[in-house]
């Protein structure tokens, strides 16, 4: 026969249906501990310890559809019953995703509708009738579990909301006690952040800019950063919001890594596409905690000045000595200024030759390195240095120490926004 809707039932099949809930409900509490048995034999990911809060879920949802259809009421009109939506809030409490708490639900589903069959086969003798009935509580059950699973996905998402908000604001404020050194007990701070300590930390900054979108930002951020743990062989990773653009994380380490690898960090653009990354040195117990994320922060100060692309990892290695020449950017300037005089003019020739120099004396004042390392001739090269000395007013071998620290600030504060700090 054909399918049936609730609407269209006829009176044989609502009385079949409605002495068989009558006639179950005495029966409720055993049938909840086979449905969360089930529940927990087919969800291995699910925590034996909810096992009570299963029970006590499916009670309440089995008993409420059991006197509805007694009671013959509209499924749609269900709400979840409160033992429900705290079953939900249990599930962001256990760390466990909305999407084991929805299989739970079509676990529980299949197991009662069997139920509930096995009874209607006992008590319809009539074959047609039996049919109707079975297609009418499977129909049933359908607009039942979507109004029931709306509320605990509110319920869910609420409490998630909440949870995290709540945990983020924990682990920021006692991070912020540590950064400011108002926090000492390290034994203490490690068990507050469930993040050890009395170990190694490298420190990181994961930022975007202004006007790029918001939507999932700090998720993709708390990705780079576990992608750059995994890469610095790190056992985990502390990773605290600040603000709606910017991540703070420490990467928690068993050793300190090889410097290799701390360098190769520069060479992962790839992993940081649309973000700009500044990397600390390893430092050890809570002194180090922050004395990396100190680190971090003056790299990323590095990487605002010279307003280095998107994709760009900035290791405080490669960039401590810019940073600390770079600490008055007003003075720096005029330093750069006073040194070059005529090299640092904003002309395309002045820029070509004070490249050119500053490949020259990084080399060694080596014509034939420089040359190579610039793909140009030597002669080109020997031009260009004797031209700087002209500009310069004197010989390059002379200041070369505050020549090469002029073209290193010339060159970042070139790129530099002109407030920048």
């Amino acid at each position: 026969m054909a399918q049936v809707t609730t609407a269209g039932a006829s009176p044989a099949c609502r009385e079949a249906v409605q002495e068989m809930a009558e006639a179950l409900i005495p029966e409720l509490d055993g049938v909840a501990v086979l449905l969360a048995d089930a529940i927990h034999d087919q969800i291995e990911t699910l925590d034996r310890s909810l096992h009570d809060e299963t029970i006590r879920s499916c009670r309440a949802n089995i008993g409420l559809i059991a006197e509805m259809l007694r009671d013959d009421v509209e499924p749609f009109t269900a709400t979840a019953p409160a033992e429900a939506m705290h079953y939900a809030r249990e599930f962001v409490r256990h760390g466990l995703p909305i999407e084991t708490l929805m299989r739970a639900y079509q676990v529980g589903h299949q197991v009662y509708v069997g139920t509930m069959l096995e009874r209607l086969a006992v008590r319809v003798a009539d074959r047609d009738l039996l049919a109707e009935t079975v297609s009418y509580c499977s129909a049933w059950m359908f607009p039942y579990l979507d109004a029931v699973q709306l509320g605990i996905t509110e319920a869910f998402m609420a409490e998630r909301e909440r949870w995290v908000r709540s945990a983020a604001a924990l682990r920021a404020d006692e991070v912020r006690a540590i950064l400011d050194g108002s926090t000492v007990d390290e034994q203490r701070a490690s068990q507050r952040l469930r993040y050890a300590l009395a170990r190694t930390h490298v420190a990181i900054v994961v930022w975007g800019e202004e006007g790029e979108d918001e939507d999932g930002t700090i998720g993709i951020f708390e990705r780079i950063a576990h992608d750059i743990e995994r890469t610095l062989g790190g056992t985990d990773a502390l990773c605290v919001p600040l603000g709606r653009r910017t991540l703070a994380a420490w990467i928690g380490l068993r050793t300190t890594p090889d410097v290799g690898v701390l360098r190769a960090l520069r060479d992962q653009d790839a992993l940081v596409v649309g973000a700009r990354v500044a990397v600390g040195d390893p430092h050890d117990g809570i002194d180090g905690f922050r004395r990396s994320h100190e680190e971090a922060l003056l790299a990323r100060r590095v990487v605002h000045l010279g307003r280095r692309a998107p994709g760009a990892v900035a290791r405080y290695g490669d960039v401590a000595l810019t940073g600390l020449l770079t600490h008055d950017v007003g003075e720096a300037r005029r330093f750069a200024e006073r040194e070059l005089g005529a090299l640092g003019a904003e002309t395309d020739a002045a820029r070509r030759i004070a490249a050119t120099l500053r490949v020259f004396l990084e080399e060694g004042s080596s014509f034939v390195r420089a040359a190579r390392r610039l793909g140009v001739h030597e002669n080109t090269v020997a031009y260009r240095v004797r031209r700087a000395g002209e500009l310069l007013g004197h010989p390059v071998e002379e200041r070369q120490l505050e020549l090469r620290v002029a073209l290193m600030l010339a060159d970042v504060l070139r790129r530099s926004a002109p407030d920048a700090a």
